[in-house]
């Protein structure tokens, strides 16, 4: 099997030294969003400087193209399109209509597992309207594949230069694993063969398997074809972990293949390619991408119009150009210039001040002739969001499930365009580590974007913005369902667990992979794709709601710990100065409301307290809800944020105590249980109803029974149950799900607890 080309190194291909790692994202190609009309870009090819892209519900699109630049010129729909019709494929050919036609022919492979018209393995030649305003089918070729070599789809290929029509499919179907891939070889038919023609196995000039004459094994989602100097270009993939983009290229004289992984290009599937002026295209889900023989000139897409800086530090911004080449940059704030000088792998870096909170401002970033202009540029405060789909719930709620006070938020949003920034990240989890993070920018902090960013991440920052006057940037990283794990380095798991588990459970976690449409559970995965591309860009620290995907987990504290230390070491934090805030999982039934599993699971959440520096808790105990896991109150969660915020991290005092109460003794008399708590603020419970839900008692049986509860003042309770005559443990909404009601005068919930020590059911 052929040795597989990573990302760094370089291949050469046609005359052309390519890597991956220089690929160039050229850009959409419709002006909207072609996933608002249900579109999915297929086939595409060149010819001359015209470029036409297809979609699967039978538009067509043409374009002219001058460098690496191109402009709509016009849109039609094939004469050829059905519901079994894709375009998965198209390849110009080598003959106009009319000499006075701008393209030659256009053939478009049918490619589907459903017959068009009866009949499947078809090519059509549509010719293209002088005007390129629509088309006309006049030819269309079919194979009678009588020996049943092809199995879910042929696609059809044209070398252009030899004049030789290309056949690729599969001879079964690309989920089986016994899947082959067949090319066969035909003579080009002419124009004025006919309306019809009919190819048959004994017309081939070429029919063999890939995995037969060279031994390689492969087992891609075929889809684009091109054919140059004798080498078959294959784009593949999903952009996924289970089938990551990759470009297969057959040399089909020495019957040997080479691959170039495009990972760090896109996340998105791949459909086509064609060549232009010596450069290779590529048209995939997200757009096209051209692949250099040099890197090209970047800056991380974490820079932006709209971003907001860091205020009073000195943030670091970096990119990519060719080793070597000197990089400015230069901020309207203070009129300064910065410069660095690539390094041997093109990355560059540099250092800039920034002053007060203020803007809008620009930046410039420029290389020789090139330059990046970013503007509206806000200086304040930046903080991460990041965790699982507690963190993700946006302001305006999941399907069926609330947020509280969304309308009234998202009413007053467009005041919070110019002191509230957005920049989400949305991104696949990969394997491989990732230098960036594409297609992805800040947004003003209104309309849709206010309603889809988290929305503790929301209320926080509208807090923090209200209270300093400053502006606000949110850096949203957040994924239902997923585990701690995907979020740490292989290290990170090893030095947490080492020790702690044994050798055979450390490698089961360290070999997990991630499934198919399932949230990610393999170590570092979105570590790699979503967090390292952004590590480093100057925050004033994080916000962590996860936990619900690691229930159970007994070294959870060890884990949050050392999920920290990596990410504190990746922003330069050496001195823990970054603050972390956390959030305790909710009460909810989790399988059963009266297990507690949850408790225990709290109970090793907060114990991080004792490891991790700089470090905050918000408690969800009196807001969780037995049926739904996404509690409606998450106000409730960023207003403890906020307070922890102004009073521990900006030390800015607002009249409120931050933090929650925590009991600090047990004493048992007379069959009365007494608790005493610290850090109460003014006081817990209310005057008006003393009464305190959620609490139980147990005797030497370790049986826990319900059990009334009062205040006796603002930091004493006493407990009590005449089904324990004689308590010596009591614990407080120690259950998955309680109905427990205890908070501090501020509405501060007190997290679950319990004097015993006993062992977990």
């Amino acid at each position: 099997m052929c040795k597989k080309i990573r990302l760094f190194f370089l291949v050469l291909l046609c005359g052309c030294t390519l890597s991956a790692q220089n690929a160039r994202f050229l850009g959409p190609m419709q002006e909207m969003n072609h996933r608002q009309h249900g579109w999915s870009y297929q086939g595409m090819d060149i010819s001359g400087d015209y470029m036409v892209s297809c979609q699967n519900q039978g538009a067509a699109t043409v374009y002219r193209l001058s460098g690496q630049s191109f402009t709509q010129v016009a849109q039609f729909r094939l004469a050829t399109f059905s519901d079994v019709n894709h375009a998965n494929v198209a390849t110009f050919g080598t003959e106009k209509y009319d000499a006075k036609d701008p393209l030659p022919v256009l053939y478009v492979s049918q490619c589907h597992r459903n017959p068009y018209e009866g009949r499947k393995d078809l090519l059509f030649a549509e010719r293209i309207a002088p005007d390129m305003k629509g088309s006309t089918l006049m030819q269309t070729i079919f194979y009678d594949d009588k020996n049943h070599d092809f199995g879910y789809a042929l696609q059809w290929v044209i070398d252009r230069k030899n004049q030789w029509l290309y056949g690729y499919g599969n001879t079964i179907d690309n989920n089986d694993p016994a899947n082959r891939h067949r090319i066969i070889k035909f003579r080009l038919p002419r124009l004025s063969e006919g309306a019809q023609v009919v190819l048959r196995p004994e017309d081939a000039l070429e029919n063999y398997l890939i995995e037969e004459v060279s031994s390689f094994r492969f087992n891609p989602i075929g889809q684009g074809l091109y054919v140059e100097n004798d080498k078959l270009y294959m784009p593949t993939g999903l952009g996924t972990d289970q089938h990551p983009s990759v470009l297969y290229v057959w040399d089909l004289k020495k019957k040997s293949m080479q691959e170039i992984d495009l990972s760090q290009c896109t996340t998105g599937e791949l459909e086509d390619i064609s060549f232009y002026k010596g450069q290779i295209f590529i048209q995939g889900q997200d757009g096209i991408f051209v692949l250099t023989d040099k890197i090209p000139f970047k800056v991380a897409s974490i820079f932006s119009d709209h971003m907001v800086l860091q205020r009073n530090t000195e943030t670091p911004v970096w990119g990519w150009a060719e080793p070597g080449t000197k990089v400015s940059v230069t901020t309207s704030w203070n009129k300064r210039s910065y410069a660095a000088v690539t390094d041997k792998d093109g990355n560059w870096k540099v250092l800039v001040s920034t002053p007060e909170a203020g803007g809008p401002y620009s930046m410039q970033v420029s290389s020789g002739q090139e330059k990046r202009n970013f503007t509206d540029v806000l200086i304040g405060e930046v903080w991460i969001f990041t965790g699982q789909s507690n963190m993700e719930m946006p302001v305006i709620g999941f399907g069926m499930q609330k947020v509280e006070g969304s309308v009234e938020t998202l009413l007053a949003s467009p005041r919070y365009a110019d002191k509230i920034r957005i920049f989400k990240i949305k991104r696949p989890a990969t394997v491989n580590s990732q230098k960036d993070v594409p297609y992805v920018s800040w947004e003003l902090g209104c309309g849709n974007s206010a309603a889809t960013v988290s929305a503790i991440g929301w209320f926080f920052s509208e807090y923090i913005t209200e209270a300093l006057g400053v502006p606000v940037g949110i850096i949203e990283n957040a994924w239902g369902g997923c585990k701690i794990e995907p979020y740490m380095t292989a290290e990170a798991v090893s030095h947490a667990l080492k020790d702690n588990v044994s050798d055979e459970r450390l490698q089961h976690v360290l070999d997990r992979k991630n499934q198919k449409n399932r949230s990610p559970i393999a170590v570092a995965t979105i570590w790699n794709s979503r967090m390292q591309p952004v590590a480093g860009y100057a925050a004033r620290g994080f916000v962590w709601y996860q936990g619900e995907a690691n229930l159970g987990d007994r070294y959870y504290d060890l884990m949050q710990t050392a999920m920290v230390q990596q990410w504190r070491a990746a922003w330069g934090d050496r001195h823990n100065k970054m603050p972390f805030m956390f959030t305790t999982i909710a009460p909810h039934r989790y399988k059963d409301s009266k297990a507690t599993t949850r408790a225990f699971f709290v109970e090793n959440q907060l114990r991080s307290l004792k490891f991790i520096p700089n470090a905050y808790a918000a408690v969800t105990e009196s807001i969780g809800d037995e049926r739904c896991i996404h509690p409606a109150k998450k106000k409730d969660v960023a207003r403890q944020f906020a307070l922890y915020a102004l009073e521990k991290v900006y030390d800015e005092p607002v009249g409120l105590a931050s933090g929650f109460a925590f009991p600090v003794s047990y004493s048992f008399d007379g069959g009365v249980a007494t608790v005493r708590f610290e850090n109460t603020a003014k006081g817990l419970g209310s005057a008006s109803d003393p009464r305190i839900k959620g609490f139980e008692l147990a005797g030497e049986d370790q049986v826990f029974h319900p059990a009334e509860a009062k205040m006796r003042n603002g930091s004493e309770i006493e407990v009590k149950s005449a089904q324990v005559p004689a308590p010596v443990a009591v614990r407080y909404n120690f259950r998955n799900f309680s109905d427990g009601d205890l908070e501090n005068t501020f509405g501060v919930p007190v997290p679950c607890f319990r004097s015993d020590h006993w062992m977990e059911e």
